[in-house]
């Protein structure tokens, strides 16, 4: 006797203990079977899938090791999973797993197909924004370092101010006049002459109606020749001191009688009358040492800073910056992709939620063929019509019993019974169960058909994807140069001031910048 006539086709009293040990072990495998392909799909913590998947393997197997009708039960879920009850659960676990399936592809897709748009968007604007920059950036750097240019003019015009003041002062400045004036009137006054600075003065007279430039010349010219009589004065006042201090030495050194005698010549203090002495005032002309046009080039130098410090006095750089109007409800495109991909996830995580849910819903459908075929074994066993069409072992004994007997028997199966009777070993269809079949082919056929539109579907967005995938390399190379030169010819000091305005403006800018992307699209 082989096993499986061991296990399937002896008394229920016979095996007992093979039976347990191989129930046992059918047991587990169902419970491991159901853990693997029901609970871990369920979306379940960890923790607990396992919890319930051992405590269902382990109530399984001990009921299949140690009773026939758990046993029995369970074997006829299989027929009845088959059967019209079970049927139902298996085109609702099919049509959940075929839409599903595709359902979900196509929202990852989707979901890719958005994020492929924004970097699609970024790389646009990227390559944009260097366009841009390289047009107008330096523009731009060179108008915000002007502030710093025009800084540095105002100090160059301050050291111009600053290199003239001493000009200025020598020429106007009339404080010395005045103390020259009074030393060389003083002079005079002691030596008796009559007054040089009068003499000077209208010599180098200035009437109203006579230009700047004159003006400034002969009030210089006054000046320098107050300046050479000072010398004068200075060398007479020297002399006349030394004469006098050698008179008093001479003095305290002899008696009144002899001092009158002998340190008279002492007094004799006119040969100090040096200006005199050299030819007067003629020797301090300086109008043959300064040279002509004197006054018109200080009045041009005085008018020329007054200019220049008028004209940067109040300079200011002003700059406005153009603000957009901002327009309600306007995004650009990052903000848009952003949007897009995050309604995108809330729809997937709502459909995942679906499916979650569905999912529960269709596992809690299979305790629907325990409880048919719990349906099936009571009724089989208490209702002798109910379904007993089946040929068993048994039903041949007690045939043969009957014949023994001499009683009526139902062996050899007359044709009409054959057609009724249901042979447990046989591989002949009855005439009801062929026509039964061909309808539910056809049922198949439609619901193949029906569930072939989304694979269909799922399969085009497939290759669609696909083909974007195997070609959506893209390797762009930007090239570019900016270039200019602004010369300023001369070699004064404007020249100077505009060159260091206007440098900023010199440009000379160059990029070359090689990009790549390839757009990784996730199909399955």
């Amino acid at each position: 006797m082989n096993l499986f006539q061991a296990l399937f086709k002896t008394r229920k009293h016979q095996f007992k203990k093979l039976k347990a040990v191989f129930g046992f072990l059918y047991g587990l495998l169902l419970g491991l079977g159901f853990y693997a392909l029901i609970l871990t799909d369920l979306n379940f913590l960890p923790s607990s899938a396992i919890i319930v998947g051992i405590l269902l393997s382990l109530m399984l197997a001990f009921g299949i090791a140690f009773s026939s009708q758990i046993r029995c039960i369970s074997v006829l879920s299989l027929p009845v999973f088959a059967g019209k009850s079970g049927r139902g659960v298996q085109y609702s676990l099919i049509l959940f797993i075929v839409i599903a399936g595709p359902l979900e592809n196509i929202s990852n897709n989707g979901r890719e197909v958005v994020r492929v748009f924004a970097c699609s968007a970024s790389f646009t604007y990227n390559i944009t924004k260097t366009r841009f920059e390289l047009m107008f950036k330096p523009f731009t750097q060179a108008l915000f370092g002007m502030k710093t240019e025009v800084n540095e003019v105002k100090d160059t015009l301050r050291s111009v101010k600053d290199l003239s003041a001493p000009i200025t002062g020598e020429v106007e400045n009339d404080k010395e006049m005045r103390k020259l004036k009074e030393e060389n009137d003083y002079v005079d006054g002691l030596q008796g002459d009559t007054k040089r600075s009068l003499d000077i003065e209208n010599k180098h007279l200035t009437k109203g109606e006579q230009i700047e430039a004159a003006r400034y010349e002969e009030h210089y010219l006054e000046k320098v020749e107050l300046r050479c009589n000072q010398q004068f004065s200075s060398a007479a006042m020297r002399c006349r001191q030394m004469f006098q201090s050698t008179y008093d030495r001479c003095y305290d050194a002899v008696s009144w009688a002899a001092a009158w005698l002998l340190c008279w010549p002492m007094k004799l203090d006119f040969v100090c009358n040096i200006a005199q002495a050299l030819g007067g005032s003629s020797r301090c002309d300086p109008s043959g040492e300064i040279d002509p046009g004197f006054g018109k080039g200080y009045d041009y130098l005085k008018k020329s800073r007054e200019s220049l410090t008028k004209n940067f006095k109040n300079v200011k750089l002003q700059y406005k910056l153009s603000k957009i109007k901002h327009l309600v409800n306007l995004q650009d495109s990052a903000d848009t992709a952003k949007a897009i991909e995050h309604e995108v996830d809330e729809k997937k995580s709502m459909l995942e939620k679906i499916f979650i849910a569905l999912k529960r819903i269709l596992a809690f459908l299979l305790l629907w063929i325990i409880v048919k075929s719990q349906s099936y074994h009571d009724k089989f066993l208490r209702n002798i019509e109910f379904d007993n069409v089946y040929i068993t072992k048994y039903f041949r004994k007690i045939d043969a019993r009957r014949k023994a007997a001499g009683k009526s028997v139902l062996f050899p199966l007359k044709k009409f019974e054959r057609t009724k009777l249901v042979e447990l070993w046989s591989r002949r269809y009855l005439k009801n169960e062929k026509k039964y079949l061909l309808v539910q082919s056809l049922k198949l056929l439609i619901e193949v058909l029906f569930i072939s539109t989304f694979v269909l579907i799922d399969r085009l967005f497939y290759e669609a994807l696909d083909l974007v995938r195997r070609h959506a390399k893209i390797e762009y190379t930007q090239v570019g140069h900016h270039d200019l030169y602004l010369e300023i010819k001369g070699t004064g000091m404007i020249a100077s001031l505009l060159r260091s305005v206007v440098k900023g403006f010199n440009i000379k800018k160059r990029i070359k910048l090689k990009y790549m992307a390839r757009f990784a699209l996730l199909v399955s």
